[in-house]
């Protein structure tokens, strides 16, 4: 299921998952990020957008670490973005 929540969107599309997070991203998005990568089926790819990001906690980056390092286990495409192309 696609939704949005303030300073997060998260679009599924077949086996892709994408989570683009914006603006100011604190301890209060933290279960909802972990969430969405706990409930990634096997095989899927997972997108990160971080580039409209402001700021980000410091528990937050280790929580995305932890699951960059825990996607390889669960045979899932990890990608993140983390700067615009323009």
């Amino acid at each position: 299921p696609n939704f949005t929540q303030k300073n997060i969107v998260v679009t599924v599309s077949h086996n892709q998952t994408y989570l683009k997070l914006t603006g100011d991203i604190t301890f209060l998005n933290k279960a909802l990020i972990k969430n969405t990568f706990d409930k990634l089926p096997t095989g899927n790819t997972f997108f990160l957008y971080l580039t409209e990001v402001k700021h980000i906690d410091h528990d937050i980056i280790e929580l995305l670490e932890n699951l960059h390092a825990l996607a390889e286990h669960r045979q899932i495409k990890f990608e993140k973005k983390i700067m615009s192309s323009n």
